[in-house]
């Protein structure tokens, strides 16, 4: 495709051999822009997570995002295990993680992890599907939820102060955790599971009601994810690990850069350039 294009508009003939050793060039470019990109999101108080399947040569892989209040990070890692969180992130990573109830995040404190409510409310919503006695338990939580998410956008827009917001969070707070203990003693197995689940580790379904930059949801993830899914679809995934680490670093910098009110072309233009004349990068990220 990229050979057809340089054809087309500019009369370059140029091999697909070629245009992988450019892309190659290229990464290295940005690589101290993606560099920069890793250690914001280490540092960060709060990320939102996510990962979707992606091919590489062939074999499963998968397709990680971590999103900073600057920055996002894109990288293709065999698996979506804790292993490849701690490469990603580090070991000693200590802020809250925006997720959903993936098992890779289980060793992250219940005050360090937020659910994700849109999961939840889907949860909930299959409860009431179930009928009888499960759907009586999931039209409490979710009703209770849609009340507290909508009083925290209320928050958010400064339409009800702080003290409003708390008041109101304590009251759905309660219903939740009857709700959930009710859930526990429901004869419908599944139910009754999620329930059990959720009363064990009740405080990430309040994380964000406690901690400013701490959504509610994990929009911010999946949202960088979708220009990445649409990619796969066309293109089957990457052939090659070098193949899987020029797309990681080109999608951490032009979705940084985008989100920084950067032109992308500008920055790598800029970068390409620099490595060329043996310069130093240009910096990505503001400077506090």
């Amino acid at each position: 495709m990229i050979a057809g294009v340089l054809q087309d508009l500019f009369q370059l003939k140029v091999s697909d051999g070629q245009i992988s050793r450019l892309q190659s060039i290229g990464r290295k470019a940005l690589q101290t822009g993606c560099s920069d990109i890793v250690a914001d999101v280490r540092n960060s108080a709060a990320l939102n997570i996510d990962e979707t399947g992606w091919r590489e040569n062939g074999s499963k892989a998968w397709l990680w995002t971590v999103v900073g209040k600057l920055t996002t990070l894109f990288a293709v890692r065999p698996s979506r295990s804790r292993k490849e969180f701690h490469h990603l992130l580090g070991k000693g990573f200590s802020g809250i993680m925006m997720c959903d109830r993936y098992s890779a995040y289980n060793h992250l404190a219940d005050e360090c992890r937020q659910f994700c409510w849109a999961h939840l409310l889907r949860d909930f919503q299959a409860m009431i599907d179930r009928g009888d006695v499960s759907a009586e338990i999931g039209t409490r939580l979710k009703e209770s939820g849609q009340e507290l998410i909508h009083h925290w956008n209320r928050l958010k827009l400064n339409q009800i102060q702080r003290a409003t917001f708390n008041k109101h969070y304590r009251r759905l707070r309660a219903a939740i955790l009857d709700a959930l203990y009710d859930g526990t003693l429901c004869s419908e197995p599944k139910t009754a599971e999620i329930c059990r689940r959720l009363s064990n580790e009740c405080y990430s379904l309040f994380v964000f009601a406690h901690h400013a930059g701490v959504s509610p949801a994990n929009n911010a993830a999946e949202q960088a994810l979708r220009k990445s899914v649409i990619f796969r679809k066309l293109s089957f995934g990457t052939e090659e690990k070098t193949g899987s680490q020029n797309l990681a670093v080109i999608l951490s910098v032009t979705e940084t850069c985008r989100r920084l009110s950067k032109r992308p072309f500008d920055y790598i233009m800029d970068a390409v350039k620099a490595a060329f004349s043996n310069k130093p990068a240009p910096k990505l990220i503001p400077q506090n």
